[in-house]
């Protein structure tokens, strides 16, 4: 199980069945939020009007976006919190300082394959 001194990039997500998309509502480590506007972001992907990360057709999409932002901010996972995990993070939430360790523990933990291999290796080569 994830701890809080891990290096994770937390990614709250929502699906809009309006425009058939995954959507981005928050970016943040332990240190900092994320600003949208600061991204470098391809032509698809988009900032909305109402302040999401629009334009990712499935989970996939979604997942591959999040491990290039962790590689870019030096994360070495990705907790991926879906609407229902955030929900449930609040609702057993005593204190604001329980969220973080109830957003690992109700979302999704996934390591960045990239961010483990170079650990890895720097490990060896010195």
């Amino acid at each position: 199980m994830a701890s809080r001194e891990d290096k994770i990039l937390y990614v709250s997500y929502v699906y809009s069945e309006k425009v058939n998309l995954f959507l981005i509502r928050a970016l943040f480590t332990l240190k900092a939020s994320i600003n949208f506007h600061d991204l470098d972001l391809d032509q698809r992907i988009e900032v909305t009007s109402d302040g999401y990360i629009s334009g990712f057709f499935d989970e996939e999409e979604l997942t591959k976006f999040s491990y290039d932002l962790s590689e870019q901010f030096k994360q070495d996972k990705v907790c991926l919190i879906s609407p229902e995990a955030f929900n449930n993070s609040l609702e057993a939430s005593n204190k604001i300082g329980d969220l973080i360790d109830k957003f690992i523990e109700h979302g999704n933990i996934l390591e960045n394959p990239d961010r483990v291999k170079r650990g890895f290796l720097s490990n060896i080569i010195r």
